[in-house]
């Protein structure tokens, strides 16, 4: 995952002001994200409070057990679930193009991704593929995908548009789906409550709970980054310095089982503002903007209560096998990463790969 070459050539740099990132949901929550990264140079940690938010009991994930699609369009589900907080959910360990693979995104919005001996006997209007170029004619061939909007007013039984998309789907229910799901409710309802729903209708739920590592390096090298010009051609840099530090990778010859080789100009680019105490913290489960957002406000806490840290970095990672959703909906089997760049004065930049 780490260790880009040429990473310039795809990546997107993008400025943005604090309180306008914050509530961007197309960069922060533009994919299933399954790790975050805090890093904090100095000797400064997040506060337990942050945490406690993010890996909160309120914060469980489920795996529901040979799910059918059809059962995700029930009325009491769309009402208590759907329509009633941020619902998402995906094909739990499905192969991006080679199995069928089912989605719920928060908007609401049911998509199946069907291989052609499934879709093709489906009445429902087919989306048209949106992919890599180069492999756009053997999905169109192999695939189609499906998109169903479960708010829409009219998705109700008794209505047309409703009845007839129940009517297909139950042509799929011999087919069925382990699926990964984290529902955040509105108002003061127990999330487990979306497990309850399930076992009643007979299914087998597990209750999977966030884990929170923090890593502290007592003196780690810093990226040469120039905040004040940061553009995508710092971009090499930062990204070798996040992989590297995930990574436990050192620059020292000493440290000779670890040791990553540069030649000496590249070296001296990557690393030339000498070491720093550095704290990583890693939340590993199955988050969504709430819990981004936890981690952006305890940023501009850190600042607000300590002037010598002199950048904050945060990497947003998503589930290998599942999609993106920031303009149009793409598959597929590859790695998915946000990362912020925060300074002082709170000024942002966000770097898509």
């Amino acid at each position: 995952m780490f260790g880009f070459k040429n990473v310039r050539k795809g990546v997107k740099v993008r400025e943005f002001t604090f309180d306008a990132l914050k509530e961007d949901e197309n960069v922060l929550n533009n994919f299933p994200i399954y790790c975050l990264h805090i890093f904090i140079p100095g000797p400064r940690v997040v506060d337990e409070t942050c945490t406690e938010k993010i890996i909160s009991p309120n914060n469980v994930y489920f795996i529901i057990k040979q799910v059918t699609v059809s059962s995700l369009i029930k009325a009491p589900f769309l009402e208590q679930f759907v329509k009633c907080g941020s619902l998402q959910a995906f094909s739990y360990k499905s192969k991006i193009r080679q199995e069928n693979f089912i989605a719920l995104l928060p908007t609401g919005k049911l998509i199946l991704y069907l291989k052609q001996n499934f879709a093709q006997n489906l009445l429902i209007k087919r989306e048209p593929y949106r992919g890599a170029k180069k492999s756009s004619k053997r999905q169109r061939l192999d695939f189609q995908t499906f998109v169903i909007d479960t708010k829409l007013p009219s998705f109700i039984p008794g209505k047309k548009p409703y009845n007839s998309i129940w009517c297909e789907l139950s042509k799929l229910n011999d087919f069925k789906f382990d699926l990964l799901l984290k529902w955040n409710p509105e108002g003061n309802i127990c999330p487990q409550s979306i497990r309850v729903y399930f076992e009643k209708e007979g299914y087998e739920c597990i209750t999977c709970e966030s884990q929170h590592i923090c890593n502290v390096k007592p003196s780690a090298c810093m990226p040469d980054i120039d905040i004040s010009k940061f553009d995508s051609s710092h971009v090499d840099a930062l990204m070798e310095w996040i992989g590297m530090q995930i990574c436990g990778i050192s620059l020292e010859p000493e440290n000779s089982d670890t040791f990553l080789f540069h030649d000496s100009q590249q070296k001296e680019h990557l690393y030339s503002v000498g070491k720093k105490p550095l704290k990583i913290n890693m939340y590993e489960g199955f988050f969504d903007i709430f819990q981004v957002r936890y981690l952006l406000e305890e940023t501009k806490k850190l600042f607000e209560d300590h002037s010598d840290i002199p950048f904050i970095v945060v990497s947003i990672t998503g589930y290998f096998e599942s999609f993106t959703f920031r303009k149009e909906l793409k598959f597929s089997e590859e790695d998915k990463m946000t990362t912020l760049l925060i300074t002082p004065d709170l000024k942002c930049w966000v770097i898509d790969l």
